[in-house]
């Protein structure tokens, strides 16, 4: 719940910061509630089956507990942060598959914030 709402708040930004750009070519264009969280849902259990094997799932936790450290933000609990890893494999194995670092660590940017932002008041 809190990804999905924190990624509609990153795609309204009016200023279309980089985060706002990647979570649009993600998401879809249009910030529609039920789309978006549908997208998420469908990212998370992708991430979850993770068949065929990812190879870098075990990169994808230390990537984003190191975003978490670097912005100061609270770190998820693990069953949080358990989440974000599974929707972040269904976004890199359907869109950026075996893909660079840079793009691992844009992707945990990316829902690093939309998590911040959702569980913001």
């Amino acid at each position: 719940m809190s990804i999905s709402l924190g990624l509609l708040r990153q795609m309204d930004d009016p200023t279309g910061g980089a985060l706002a750009v990647l979570a649009s070519a993600v998401f879809g264009t249009l910030p529609v509630p039920a789309q978006v969280a549908e997208t998420v849902v469908d990212y998370y259990l992708d991430g979850r089956r993770d068949n065929p094997p990812f190879p870098q799932r075990p990169q994808i936790e230390p990537i984003l507990r190191s975003w978490f450290n670097q912005v100061g933000a609270a770190m998820p609990q693990a069953a949080e942060l358990d989440v974000l890893a599974n929707v972040e494999i269904g976004i890199l194995v359907d869109r950026f598959s075996n893909g660079p670092r840079p793009a691992k660590q844009g992707v945990a940017d990316m829902l690093g914030s939309a998590y911040v932002a959702g569980v913001a008041p």
